[in-house]
């Protein structure tokens, strides 16, 4: 077999637990697959198992979400560039990387066990059973992520629908265009929702669902719509029927809406620590899905994303390799609740007490060990907090998103939605002018889209999002020279950063764990505010110009990763970088 598409045939695979909802498997080395897929119990197995096959570190146990999802003008990489991780995310990654092909090989994997569950599930003598129908929607599904994540990450990729079991023979290498397998996705998605319940009625979020299902064509006919690299030159082009795309999207949305199974958590928050405390969300499905990775056992989030630990008895040790811009920091309003869930300004020594970190080293905090119930301690990476696919917010902004571009400019359900993700940011006094005001004032096409574009950074940073939402508005590369701009103004203390602290007083508050700041947004010191018990550090001071260069290193910035110089080698030709379009 060519290792450009390297797969496993096993049709059910290695032990991957999560939460209470355990992925649990066994050897199928004795079954046939007919044996597999017109048993109930083993074909529940089989599609448990391809669950299993993405909790893989090269998939979303670590590289996908983390890796693969920096850098952009909100989040970038620890450290200083390297041939893996860090020319990744700065967009200098050579064929060559050291961690391009276990992802991409990885990808294929997984795919491969939803071809075989698939193909299993459609000609099991079980066909016309509620159940079969039920775990052959979940393969779908799950296939269709998969394939999102390969084109997201590598634009036209191979493309292969049945087991290589069956179609071995007619095996090709050779790139499929990207728009041919997206819109195969939408029309298996579209397939996928009517055999699929709603999470409130499987009574976890740890399963794909409708609502998922829906959602995931949504942002899948989004990304359709949007601005690629197709042409030879490398121009951003969108497809000409881009508007049936938006439909699509709007469409999807308002039936998760319309539904009313899916809420917003009333606190941001809470939703972050609860998922911290491996509770499951049952009260508002804020989640429409989310992997379950196990306690200990996969999953790095509160490790590489989240506050930097020292080890120490209390909380363990956490890496925190995701960092939040200064510029991402200090874009928020003071008063949005958000903004100090999502970026942590302090850090955990050995002693297991809070220190002032430095601006450069702000982390995208929305998971920490200090929240990990019950705690985690030791050095272990693997916290198992699962990871989320998609949250009901991102339902609400793609639909004002998609109802703003089809009416020529928002509607009031456009605008109720975007309100409805503002609203939990803000205290009630503080509506009427951040959520009411703020969303009436923006009456053009134009000036509403750049709202959606603000709130989905504010929302949604560290998430595996911003990434491909710059890319598909065709804003990746000037957003990210604008990010660079704007650090500038930072370090030289330009208007209208020039009120900013460049230097913050913090001190220890009386529970000797966390800290106090007295001037995180201006050099104004509080009357109340100690100096004779505080401690001080440089702040915007701090920001130079190696620091700047890291937002990207690239050349340019490209869109699409090179393939893997392995699965190249193997292709025979098949895959070229330097026939591929988009770089």
């Amino acid at each position: 077999m060519r290792g450009a598409i390297l797969i496993y045939l096993a049709v059910i695979p290695l032990i991957c637990g999560g939460c209470d909802d355990m992925f649990t498997s066994e050897s199928s080395s004795t079954f046939s697959s007919d044996a597999v897929f017109n048993n109930e119990a083993l074909a529940t197995e089989a599609v448990n198992g391809l669950y299993a096959a993405m909790c893989d570190d090269d998939l979303y146990s670590k590289k996908l979400p983390m890796y693969f999802s920096m850098n952009t003008d909100i989040e970038y990489i620890s450290g200083n560039t390297d041939n893996g991780r860090r020319a990744i995310a700065r967009y200098c990654a050579t064929p060559a990387n050291t961690e391009l092909y276990g992802t991409w090989s990885a990808i294929y994997a997984a795919i491969e066990k939803a071809n075989n569950c698939i193909y299993g599930l459609q000609h099991s003598h079980r066909n016309g059973k509620e159940r079969t129908k039920e775990l052959y929607a979940q393969a779908l599904c799950l296939r269709a992520l998969l394939y999102f994540d390969l084109v997201k990450n590598w634009g036209d990729v191979p493309f292969h629908t049945l087991p290589t079991s069956i179609n071995h023979d007619n095996i090709t290498l050779v790139p499929q265009s990207r728009y041919i397998i997206l819109n195969q996705l939408l029309s298996d998605l579209d397939e996928a929702q009517q055999e699929l319940k709603w999470a409130n009625e499987y009574g976890t979020s740890e399963r794909v669902s409708k609502g998922f299902a829906k959602g995931l064509r949504a942002k899948i006919a989004l990304y359709c719509a949007g601005f690629s690299s197709t042409a030879a030159d490398g121009t951003q082009q969108r497809p000409e029927n881009y508007r049936e795309y938006y439909k699509i999207a709007e469409k999807e949305c308002r039936d998760i809406i319309s539904s009313a199974v899916h809420h917003l958590n009333p606190s941001f928050e809470d939703f972050f620590k609860k998922q911290c405390a491996y509770i499951k969300d049952i009260s508002y499905y804020e989640s429409l899905f989310e992997l379950a990775l196990g306690r200990q056992n996969k999953g790095e989030l509160g490790n590489y994303i989240g506050v930097k630990h020292e080890e120490n008895n209390l909380y363990g040790k956490s890496e925190a390799g995701m960092y939040a811009t200064p510029s991402f920091f200090y874009s928020y309003a003071p008063q949005d609740k958000r903004r100090m869930t999502t970026c942590a300004l302090h850090k955990y020594n050995t002693n297991a007490k809070q220190e002032l970190t430095n601006i450069t080293t702000i982390t995208i905090a929305k998971w920490r060990k200090e929240w990990i119930t019950p705690p985690l301690t030791g050095s272990s990476k693997y916290t198992g907090i699962n990871f989320c696919f998609m949250r009901y917010s991102d339902v609400l902004l793609m639909f004002a998103e998609a109802n703003n571009e089809l009416n020529n400019g928002p509607t009031t359900e456009a605008q109720n939605a975007l309100k409805e993700v503002r609203k939990r940011a803000f205290t009630d006094s503080l509506h009427a002018y951040w959520v009411e005001h703020y969303v009436d004032t923006a009456t053009s096409k134009s000036s509403f889209l750049s709202l959606i574009e603000r709130e989905r950074a504010w929302e949604f940073a560290g998430e595996a999002i911003r990434k491909y939402d710059l890319a598909r508005w065709g804003k990746l590369y000037s957003k990210l020279t604008e990010c660079k701009q704007i650090l500038k103004q930072m370090q030289n203390h330009k208007p209208p950063f020039d009120t900013l602290p460049q230097k913050i007083y913090w001190r220890l508050k009386d529970d000797n764990e966390t800290i106090e700041i007295a001037n995180t947004n201006s050099n104004y010191i509080p009357n109340e505010f100690k100096l004779s018990d505080s401690q001080n550090k440089k702040w915007t001071s701090n920001i130079s110009t190696a620091f700047i260069d890291k937002v990207f290193e690239g050349t340019e910035c490209t869109t699409f990763l090179p393939y893997p110089q392995q699965a190249t080698t193997d292709s025979e030709g098949k895959l070229s970088n330097v026939k591929k379009n988009g770089n």
